[in-house]
């Protein structure tokens, strides 16, 4: 499972997923009223990104589902402190 999170947080920092396109337009639109997601260039929108462009390459066959967005935002904003020192270390 560890080995599993490495790869995952490696894969969110490293290769561009053929979805990132329709991932950075989805990411402006998630919750665009929460504090979180406010700024273009913030660290939740930052954050998404990275969190929807490596489940779109870990899990190719599913890709990047317009929905996942939210469900990711949630998370994200639940668990962030965790989430960005992860994504930061890398």
């Amino acid at each position: 499972i560890i080995l599993n999170k490495i790869f995952f947080l490696e894969t969110a920092n490293s290769e561009d997923s053929p979805a990132l396109e329709d991932i950075k337009k989805d990411v402006s639109r998630t919750f665009p009223e929460h504090f979180f997601f406010q700024e273009g260039e913030g660290q939740g929108q930052k954050n998404l990104e990275q969190v929807l462009k490596a489940i779109s390459l870990v899990y190719d066959e599913l890709g990047y589902c317009q929905g996942m967005n939210f469900v990711c935002a949630m998370l994200l904003m639940y668990c962030n402190d965790e989430v960005s020192a992860r994504l930061d270390a890398i």
